[in-house]
């Protein structure tokens, strides 16, 4: 059959118009702009990265759009873009360009351990805590300038040119007292104040019973169950009472921590900003309470009264402290948003870190026999027929400890920021520059196969899956002894782990709450499983982490609930 022919007229309305022209020249070229761009600074990173020169700036990550840079990179999926880092270019610090800064991301353990000794080039840093205190944890804005205006540092001694009185050295003041309270002698009395409030709370809850009973979800289980031994450790009997709710409500917080920290409007998710301020509003109550308890009672001295409405002698001090700042005793809201943040901080992590840490010991019948053996020892009953656990030795045993530094490498995600304030950074052969945004995104760091491989702490062997960075291995802190050695026990190991594990950050700005923490994780596992039968149901996918939505911001948590079933245990 012959094809149709076409006048000249039909030719020629065939022919693009000029818009239509104008188009394809257009897109051509922002596409071969594009693809220059990328080869061009693809060769620029390689020429940096490969230079030899004794001091160097960090390469740029190549990019297709010039201006642009990585910002989409980071804005729509900046896991995926971190993790590439990672797995590519640890031995490099690589410099990300956005429309307005750039961002350093650090995944190197050398040069992560070379960040946290030089702790003199870094100081307070008033935008972080910006970002930190006053956007996630809400407080007021003219409370923030006790914040903005404390320039004095965190020694006793204020840095040098600050006119800070010494009652609102807020920086100061906060750190002091949390190192005191949170080691020694300190932590101690809060730790056996949480472990006996856990085993009152544990042995009386009403949702278990001798018989099984199938419940919907272990998380959520734990964070009902858990919360307030440790918040009455910390806050006592009367915030509960002028606060019922808050369990609850902070439960509610915590969901929106991720989009409060990264500045999401408040018209974009009015609920999470909702669920902030409601918690604050109730934490101010109770300091109402406290002050018109003292102004009627005086401050309390006996233990018994102190525990009652401040929790401790730590709180008590808090109280104290708040009073006297200018800035802060005359708006309550602002103490009750710092107070928000301890509250948070004694479970918000915690609390998920002994459910993963528990999950798994639930799920290997061999694994959970064996770690109630090493608990038995350090349970007993006292003379007046109640349980007691010691903490201190619990915490020493070494398969306890190896599971528990696993629990927190596999799941805690935190990002480290630093800004050398003063002077550019010497970070073994390269240099950054002087205020510039280093980011470490600690998970990034804890699940790199090759970097674990290289300190003998993973293995790619498909005969040992579960030595894999990416698997739970209880064992993986056990330094096992040599074959003729007279022990055959294995000891607990955190050597040459400077730079590779990262769950409570680093140098001067290491969690202060860390040591307690860890007793936390420890102590609700051991009881979980000393008290309780417990199995968790459904298929091999039941507790898959959610790491996209809490990236850089906290510990995981699963991405749906994990029903279990759970029974008091016989003996």
């Amino acid at each position: 059959m012959a094809m149709p022919s076409l006048c000249p007229v039909e030719l020629l309305s065939l022919w693009p118009s000029q818009w239509q022209y104008q188009l394809v020249v257009t897109i051509a070229a922002i596409g071969l702009m594009c693809t220059l761009t990328f080869a061009i600074t693809s060769l620029q990173f390689e020429k940096a990265r490969r230079g030899k020169a004794e001091v160097k700036a960090p390469p740029t990550l190549p990019y297709w759009i010039p201006i642009v840079g990585h910002t989409f990179s980071v804005m729509l999926d900046n896991m995926k873009l971190n993790f590439y880092i990672a797995e590519r270019f640890a031995d490099t610090p690589v410099r990300l360009k956005l429309f307005f800064w750039d961002l350093y991301i650090i995944t190197g353990p050398q040069y992560i351990s070379s960040i946290f000794k030089q702790t003199a080039a870094f100081r307070q840093d008033n935008s972080i805590r910006r970002s930190t205190v006053f956007r996630i944890f809400g407080t007021p804005p003219d409370v923030a300038k006790a914040y903005l205006e404390d320039d004095s540092g965190f020694h006793n001694t204020p840095l040098p040119n600050s006119n800070v009185e010494p009652r609102n050295r807020i920086g100061y003041l906060i750190h002091r007292d949390l190192i005191k309270w949170l080691s020694g002698s300190g932590l101690r009395e809060l730790a056996e104040k949480f472990s006996a409030n856990l085993i009152e709370h544990l042995e009386t809850t009403k949702e278990v019973t001798m018989d099984w009973r199938e419940l919907p979800d272990l998380l959520g289980f734990m964070q009902s169950e858990l919360f307030n031994a440790a918040t009455r450790a910390f806050c006592g009997e009367h915030l509960f009472t002028v606060y019922p709710d808050l369990a609850e409500d902070i439960w509610e917080f915590d969901k929106g921590i991720p989009s409060l920290a990264k500045g999401i409007p408040r018209w974009m998710k009015p609920s999470i900003y909702q669920a902030q301020q409601k918690a604050i509003k109730g934490i101010a109550a109770w300091h109402e309470y406290v002050r018109k308890y003292v102004e009627q009672h005086g401050m309390p001295d006996d233990p018994k009264t102190v525990r009652e409405v401040f929790g401790n002698d730590f709180m008590k001090n808090r109280f104290e402290m708040w009073w006297k700042m200018d800035h802060m005793s005359s708006n309550v809201k602002g103490p009750a948003s710092d107070d928000l943040s301890l509250i948070w901080g004694a479970s918000g992590n915690s609390i998920p870190s002994a459910f993963w840490f528990s999950f798994h010991i639930l799920r290997s019948p061999s694994l959970l026999s064996n770690i109630r053996k090493q608990i038995e020892p350090c349970i007993s009953i006292s003379s007046n027929g109640k349980l007691e656990i010691d903490i201190t030795t619990l915490c020493s045993n070494p398969l306890l400890q190896s599971a528990y530094m696993e629990t927190v490498r596999l799941y805690v995600s935190l990002t480290m920021m630093r800004r050398p304030e003063e002077s550019e950074l010497r970070v073994g052969e390269w240099v950054l520059p002087k205020k510039s945004i280093l980011l470490i995104p600690s998970s990034c760091v804890h699940r790199n196969q090759k970097l674990w491989e290289g300190i003998g702490k993973a293995s790619s062997d498909k005969s040992s899956p579960d030595q894999s960075i990416n698997s739970f291995w209880a064992e993986r802190f056990l330094k096992y002894p040599e074959k003729g050695s007279n022990s055959g026990d294995p000891v607990f190991s955190a050597e040459n782990l400077t730079g590779y594990w990262l769950p409570f950050s680093g140098g001067t700005n290491i969690c202060l709450g860390r040591n307690f923490a860890k007793q936390e994780i420890i102590g609700t596992m051991a009881l979980m499983v000393t008290l309780f039968d417990i199995e968790i149901l459904g298929d091999e996918n039941v507790g898959e982490p959610d790491e996209e939505g809490i990236f850089g911001f906290g510990v995981m948590k699963p991405k749906g609930k994990v029903p279990f079933k759970i029974r008091r245990r016989q003996s």
